[in-house]
Parts: structure tokens; C-alpha cells; sequence
């Protein structure tokens, strides 16, 4: 079985107003020898490096579309909720994760 060849490219953006930082990014992916190409943006919010909300949207496949998420700091410790809908009947996941900054 041949494993599937993948090239991305990407960037990112920021910019601060007072206490609120935001980011934007893009990527583009290829799955080479095929035609399927993917395209991500996404952005979020930072307030005072301590709260964030987050937007996302993604092309090229057929259950996937937006995403949103927001996400707390304290100290050392990052949680992070997302949610993203799925289509087709398929369901919605909703993702939680805790890091730990050392």
C-alpha cells in the first residue's frame, strides 16, 4: 500500500490593540497525485494573554465546514473547548483539552 504524499503552506498574522491580540492564519494543502486540495482559515481573540476565542473554517471536504472554540489561561495551565459541526448526518464533536506550560 502507498502511503499518501501531503505538501502544506501556510502563514500567520498578528497585531495588537491594547490588551487584545489578534492571529489570523491560512493554509493550503495538496494530496499529491490526486486533485484534492484543502484550504483552512481560521482566527482568534487573545484577551490580556488570559482568554481567547477562536473561528475557523475549512474547504475540500464534504462534512467539515466552521469550527469555534474558546479557551482559558491561568498560570501555567491552557483549557481549550472546541466545537465543530459536522455534516451529512455525521454528528458534531466537541473537543476538550487541558496544557500545561513547564
Amino acid at each position: 500500500t502507498d502511503l499518501p504524499l501531503q505538501i502544506r503552506i501556510g502563514g500567520t498574522y498578528s497585531f495588537n490593540l491594547d490588551e487584545i491580540t489578534f492571529r489570523g492564519a491560512t493554509a493550503f494543502s495538496s494530496e499529491l497525485g490526486t486533485s484534492i486540495i484543502h484550504c483552512s482559515v481560521g482566527g482568534e481573540a487573545i484577551y490580556n494573554r488570559t482568554f481567547t476565542v477562536r473561528l475557523g473554517y475549512q474547504t475540500g471536504i464534504d462534512t467539515r465546514g466552521f469550527s469555534a472554540g474558546i479557551g482559558i489561561r491561568y498560570s501555567f495551565v491552557t483549557i481549550d473547548y472546541a466545537y465543530v459541526p459536522f455534516s451529512l448526518q455525521v454528528g458534531n464533536s466537541q473537543l476538550i483539552s487541558i496544557g500545561f506550560d513547564l
